[in-house]
């Protein structure tokens, strides 16, 4: 399976089966099986870039390649926040490549969820929204853009 992206993946993980093993060059990473087992009907591959998968291409042993019917494309990209660190508000922008109802939740630095923001439903697009913070103390946080199925997350310092 080869993965094109626009811009190189910062890859975080994966949950391929064992057996399965990738590499990464520029814009494109391949996976591929070491013992010849077939792709996973479902795999994940995390990432924390402002990228964009642009095609999926599945090729078998024999070399042959076909573009997959179904390009599964990240929902939510290109979560920015400024300023980092902040102390009073920062905004806070994506685009959707999608239509979406869409939250922000905000968890502290032991993951625990501290501020839900539901902006409800968004056009396909950017999107900013600005955000203060009320009663949380200077530190570091974990903002993430959610519909629900996809997410993007970025780390953030709150400096009162």
């Amino acid at each position: 399976m080869q993965i094109e992206s626009t811009i190189p993946l910062n890859i975080t993980g994966f949950n391929f089966p064992p057996g399965w093993n990738w590499v990464q060059q520029g814009t494109n990473l391949v996976a591929y099986s070491l013992n010849g087992s077939t792709m996973p009907k479902s795999f994940k591959v995390n990432f924390e870039d402002n990228s964009k998968i642009v095609n999926v291409k599945l090729v078998d042993w024999e070399g042959q390649s076909v573009n997959a019917n179904e390009n599964i494309l990240p929902d939510i990209y290109g979560l920015e926040i400024s300023p980092n660190p902040f102390n009073s508000s920062c905004n806070i922008s994506f685009k959707l490549e999608n239509s979406k109802n869409i939250k922000v939740n905000l968890y502290n630095i032991k993951g625990e969820l501290v501020e839900k923001i539901k902006l409800g439903f968004l056009n396909k697009g950017k999107h900013s929204i600005k955000w203060s913070p009320t009663q949380l103390p200077s530190g570091a946080y974990f903002i993430e853009t959610s519909d629900g199925i996809n997410s993007k997350k970025r780390k953030i310092l709150y400096l009162k």
